[in-house]
């Protein structure tokens, strides 16, 4: 296989194109939803919605999985990783792309999606701004030194993925109808929460993995297995589903009873959690899996009901 179609491989394969579809297409097509909500079918500029998944795919699918993969594979986990949907693209280890055409790519990517970003704040106003420097921060942040965030507990879920998902689903509803509703806000913080709770799922298959590397990566999920076994990691997921459904039966009560659904995409992920093996990988990755698919099922079933006023 000539160098030139082995890193075109390697690009299509470090996009990943389910996680882009549950984290942030699915972000902004919830932010859709609750836009036609709003404002009607009128509202949906199409240029805007290609521009807003560019955007995303430059932030998420490229800049942010090359990043993570270069600071991953120096730090050793994704080189000690069993997982099979975790543990990083593996493109290097397939000797795809290098760590230096991979920083060339997350810089790339990191120029178009600001210059994307920008065009909206050029246009819609300096809201988009604040919500393009947490894209940005997020992209950077999560796994790069000095900051690590994915290295520390807690941190790496609220400080880095979850702005960032929150952020997609508002700055959609945004750019489409030029305000900011408090459903709108509810609706990004569901999908943000749906995200970083199956991200813990995620982490499971690459605790040992993780606390092999230098520097330590300890996750939310490694600290839980440190502090008290990797039995108890599966509270931790059950914990984060069961704050979905809470967010969701408030959200629900308090501004659109469409909210409720989260409930219900709560507690069946709360049951996939609960009934995970937490020491067989294959298991572990199944159960992820059916996460992923709620997630994005959650995300396109609130905009459909937004979108078409079902509820």
């Amino acid at each position: 296989m000539s160098d030139l179609r082995k890193n075109a491989k390697g690009l299509l394969k470090l996009f990943r194109i389910v996680p882009v579809l549950a984290w942030g297409i699915s972000a902004v097509t919830l932010g859709v939803g609750l836009a036609l909500y709003r404002t009607g079918w009128n509202s949906l500029r199409i240029s805007y919605l290609f521009l807003l998944i560019f955007i995303v795919s430059m932030f998420q699918g490229l800049a942010s999985h090359a990043i993570n993969d270069v600071y991953d594979w120096c730090s050793g986990t994704d080189q000690h990783s069993k997982g099979i949907l975790s543990g990083g693209t593996s493109v290097i280890k397939n000797k795809m792309l290098d760590v230096n055409q991979l920083k060339v790519i997350a810089g790339v990517a990191l120029v178009l999606g600001i210059g994307g970003g920008l065009y909206l704040v050029w246009v819609r106003g300096i809201f988009i701004l604040a919500l393009l420097v947490i894209g940005i921060w997020s992209t950077i942040a999560y796994t790069m030194p000095p900051v690590q965030l994915a290295y520390r507990p807690l941190v790496g879920e609220w400080l880095g993925a979850w702005p960032a998902m929150a952020a997609c689903t508002w700055g959609t509803f945004f750019v489409l109808t030029g305000t900011l509703t408090p459903y709108a806000t509810a609706g990004g913080v569901l999908h943000a929460t749906f995200s970083v709770a199956w991200l813990m799922q995620h982490h499971l298959p690459d605790i040992e993995a993780d606390l092999l590397a230098s520097p330590r990566k300890v996750t939310t999920v490694a600290f839980v297995s440190l502090k008290w076994g990797k039995i108890y990691t599966r509270y931790l997921v059950m914990g984060y589903f069961f704050l979905l459904a809470l967010m969701g039966l408030c959200f629900g009560l308090l501004y659109n009873r469409a909210f409720l659904i989260s409930v219900v995409f709560g507690f069946v992920c709360i049951w996939l959690a609960h009934n995970t093996n937490t020491s067989n990988i294959e298991h572990i990755t199944l159960r992820q899996v059916g996460m992923i698919a709620l997630s994005i099922g959650h995300a396109f079933s609130l905009a459909l009901v937004f979108a078409f006023r079902l509820f």
